[in-house]
């Protein structure tokens, strides 16, 4: 299947959107939240060339979706991590990163209203840094003399486990996602191409997510 490719260049699968063949119910919903993967071994590499220190909060948006069969939860869910940015004397580093995940969960308890998860997911994510030399001038000028660039990229398979609670109101549902992930690092590559070397990061860490969409269970 080919996957869709947001502004960063990361490529996720398309929002699962499921729903129970069996009558039980299914939900779609989107998400926005904060991840803060431990990313201390990039942080401290950049450090080392003149970068300056950054916050390793990221803002996350996403979307995810699943069916309920007899209080199983099957589904799968994409997230992508807002870019930020840092700088040395010569250039800027953007950092951004996201996942993909199928999903399978528990649902522990639902009066119909109120449904809560246990939700545990299987995938791949990505770290990506695009550096960007100091640049100034007129288009004309900068499209003659393009500043030099250049994108690393780092995946490997990822894990998460998470407890959801939301309320669900005439179809419409809100709800909190709170969960731990955590990844089996791979190595680097330069414009898609291996190359050795470079600190082993991953997503590893916790994340919350503020979530809404549709589904019911009945």
């Amino acid at each position: 299947m080919i996957a869709p490719t947001n502004k960063t260049g990361i490529q996720f699968p398309p929002m699962l959107i499921l729903i129970s063949v069996y009558g039980y119910g299914g939900f779609g919903h989107y998400s926005v939240g904060i991840a803060r993967p431990d990313i201390s071994k990039l942080k401290d590499f950049l450090k080392q060339r003149g970068y300056s220190d950054f916050d390793n909060t990221f803002i996350t948006t996403g979307g995810s979706g699943y069916a309920v069969f007899k209080r199983f939860v099957i589904g799968g869910e994409s997230n992508s991590l807002k870019t930020i940015t840092t700088s040395n004397d010569s250039s800027t580093a953007y950092i951004s990163g996201g996942y993909w995940q199928f999903s399978l969960g528990y649902l522990l308890y639902s009066n119909k209203k109120f449904n809560s998860y246990a939700i545990f997911g299987v995938g791949e994510d990505k770290l990506e840094i695009i550096t960007v030399e100091g640049f100034s001038g007129s288009f004309e000028n900068i499209f003659d003399n393009p500043p030099k660039s250049a994108k690393y990229s780092t995946e490997g398979f990822f894990f998460t486990a998470s407890l959801q609670g939301d309320v669900s109101l005439y179809g419409l549902n809100i709800g909190l996602r709170v969960g731990y992930g955590y990844s089996l690092k791979g190595g680097w590559k330069v414009w898609d191409k291996d190359v050795s070397g470079g600190p082993k990061v991953g997503l590893d860490g916790p994340f919350i997510r503020l979530i809404i969409g549709g589904g019911i269970i009945i």
